[in-house]
């Protein structure tokens, strides 16, 4: 949903991805475009008003929605991180057609309770969300303790 020609992680992860594969967005031959061959999981990061509304009519342009549509009809777990505010009765009726239909609606809204101090501490908080829902482990930093631990903003100015 990010409209990319193509997508190099190598500066992210340091080296080339050995089992990072990429589709076309009309490739409806891929893998999970099937039943067959559905995922055990889809994530939607971001997802627009325009894929959401799409995928919560049935409506399978490109391979996302179609990936989406397989997931939901094989009961597989579709995550979708909405990326638009503020949502109108329309976006809101998608994302409720979509969680009543067995997506997982994950807003990307931060932990500011974990007081995060940096951009990074923002992204985390929400990519582990995602991890978390997935059911893959995250660190123990990123884990809730119930523990508030207040900032002492004089320390912080100094």
């Amino acid at each position: 949903d990010l409209s990319m020609k193509r997508f190099d992680a190598t500066p992210l992860l340091g080296r080339h991805p050995e089992n990072l594969l990429f589709f076309h967005p009309a490739d409806f031959n891929a893998p999970f475009a099937s039943g067959s061959g559905a995922a055990d999981a889809m994530v939607i990061v971001p997802c627009s008003m325009s894929k959401a509304g799409a995928i919560a009519s049935g409506f399978t342009e490109d391979l996302v929605a179609r990936g989406a549509d397989v997931a939901l009809k094989e009961n597989k777990q579709l995550i979708v991180v909405p990326r638009e505010s503020p949502l109108n009765l329309i976006h809101l009726r998608n994302l409720t057609t979509l969680a009543s239909s067995g997506a997982t609606i994950l807003p990307a809204m931060p932990a500011f309770y974990q007081l995060p101090k940096t951009m990074d501490d923002l992204v985390d908080s929400v990519v582990y969300r995602v991890v978390a829902q997935l059911g893959l482990p995250i660190p123990d930093s990123a884990r809730w303790t119930g523990e508030i631990h207040v900032r002492d903003e004089r320390a912080d100015s100094v």
